[in-house]
């Protein structure tokens, strides 16, 4: 029995399907078509009507045919003749390749899969590098050898995916290489689970913890550990929103387990996205910020100190004029004569002369508590030896950086008590205590307490520099505080003042 054929035998609409209806396979090594073996037409039909890329080699002389979809890969040194030709003739530059695995099918071998497989081509008028994924199946055949009439390749040009493999894996490259070199540190987290995926050796030196440790389990909820708890919560909101696409520059701080220590970090999160759009991972880089932290601080209580230091300046400067006045008034009005004014006036300004040496001392010398308190008190004319005045307290050191502001607020309730409160009047007297004791954590601290007696209450509220809202009061419940990080209170009673001053010992 003779299959029947179709007058338009292999059907289809395709260049290819016409080109094969069209040659005269008579003169090909696989006859003419109507001769051809069932298993060889179904080959054909089957190869001409998908789009995938497929190639037939036939017979002996491995004589091809291919359809449209293998066309657009074969440039024109080889399309249209390629069509009826021998595999070797056309492929030669390939053969040593190709050729064995060809063969191996062809002797009974079973089908063969080559992934990923470089196999260079000449194509419009250059050799060029191509990548190819394929297949070679054997077609079935009784009467032909080994029972295997041809191969069938079903085959696709991966050139364009290997290239980008090859730059996606120089690129991750690149960055490990500078992340192993980066002072940063560099990690990557699945944008799922939050872990990190990547880290780069830098996090040891900044967090204080080896990276296989922080890498090791849940090390989203580990690193969470290590933030402060002041800043843990802003921290995870941020990481939630960089997962819904944004960018974001934080800072906080982190508690090294190494040594305690805390360290302040600067992160830039961002999203990283697949082909679709769709976050897949999230990236960052984390630097140290701690010394730029420290730097700024620094700043601003220079700039704080200051700013202080100028106002005080002026002020002083204004207070220094007033109290000159001041003294050459008492002097003249409590003086028997010229010579007396003189002497007694001179005395007044060393003893003021003295109190403004304080600042000119060396940095690295201490001045005692009492010399402080007493310069000030002495400079403003008050009378030491009388009873309405006491000092009293140990032999505490200062710095000369806790003088420069602690002798300014001595220097303003001096004035205050000499000007408008107890040493301005007849019956007033004064109290000044300190002591040096260790806290609840064993750090040294000094405790001053000035106390006035005896004072005109109505005064002291309305003209003296300590009244609410004076250059005074704002120099010992907002400057000491924040300069020499001291405790104040400032209590004005009936014909009473009370004021203390807790302050750490610095040496």
């Amino acid at each position: 029995m003779v299959d029947y054929i179709p007058s338009d035998w292999p059907a289809g609409d395709g260049e290819m399907a016409e080109r094969v209806r069209r040659l005269d396979w008579s003169q090909t090594p696989l006859g003419a078509s109507a001769d051809w073996p069932t298993s060889l037409r179904v080959a054909t039909r089957l190869l001409l009507n998908t789009r995938h890329p497929m190639f037939i080699w036939w017979g002996r002389e491995l004589t091809q045919i291919y359809n449209d979809a293998y066309r657009d890969t074969m440039g024109s040194e080889r399309h249209p003749a390629a069509l009826g030709q021998a595999g070797a003739e056309t492929w030669a530059e390939i053969w040593d390749v190709i050729g064995p695995q060809i063969t191996d099918v062809m002797a009974g071998g079973p089908a063969t899969w080559h992934e990923d497989q470089l196999v260079p081509v000449t194509r419009h008028g250059e050799l060029q590098a191509v990548w190819w994924t394929y297949s070679f199946s054997p077609i079935d055949e009784a009467s032909a050898p080994k029972g295997v009439g041809g191969v069938m390749v079903i085959c696709r040009d991966v050139t364009a995916e290997h290239l980008a493999k090859e730059a996606a894996v120089a690129s991750a490259r690149r960055l490990q290489e500078f992340g192993e070199a980066s002072t940063d540190v560099l990690w990557i987290r699945d944008a799922e689970t939050l872990n990190w995926t990547y880290l780069t050796p830098a996090f040891e030196t900044i967090y204080g913890m080896p990276r296989d440790e922080a890498l090791a389990g849940n090390n989203y909820s580990n690193w969470l550990d290590l933030i402060v708890p002041e800043d843990r919560d802003r921290a995870r909101s941020i990481i939630g929103r960089v997962v819904d696409g944004e960018r974001i520059t934080f800072e906080y701080r982190v508690q090294r387990p190494r040594d305690g220590a805390i360290r302040w970090l600067r992160n830039t999160d961002f999203p990283i996205h697949d082909a679709e759009g769709r976050v897949v991972a999230i990236g960052g880089v984390g630097h140290d910020a701690t010394r730029e932290k420290q730097i700024e601080e620094t700043l601003r209580t220079s700039e704080a100190e200051l700013q202080l230091m100028v106002g005080e300046l002026q002020h002083r400067t204004r207070n220094l004029i007033g109290v000159v006045g001041t003294i050459m008034r008492q002097v003249v009005a409590s003086s028997a004569s010229l010579a007396d004014f003189r002497g007694r006036f001179t005395e007044r300004l060393e003893a003021l002369s003295r109190v403004q040496g304080l600042f000119s001392r060396k940095g690295d010398e201490t001045i005692g508590m009492g010399d402080v308190v007493r310069l000030e008190l002495d400079a403003l004319g008050a009378d030491l030896s009388s009873d309405r005045v006491r000092i009293e307290g140990d032999a505490v050191a200062l710095r000369k950086s806790a003088v420069q502001t602690l002798s300014l607020a001595l220097h303003e309730l001096a004035t205050n008590a000499v000007k408008y409160g107890a040493l301005y009047a007849d019956r007033g007297s004064l109290v000044v205590r300190w002591n040096e004791y260790s806290d609840e954590t064993g750090k040294q601290r000094l405790q001053l307490v000035w106390t006035e007696t005896g004072i005109e209450t109505e005064i002291e509220e309305t003209l003296g520099p300590m009244r609410e809202g004076g250059y005074g009061r704002r120099l010992i419940e907002e400057a000491l505080p924040y300069t020499l990080k001291a405790k104040t209170t400032y209590a004005l009673g009936r014909n009473r003042l009370d004021c203390t001053i807790d302050m750490p010992l610095d040496r």
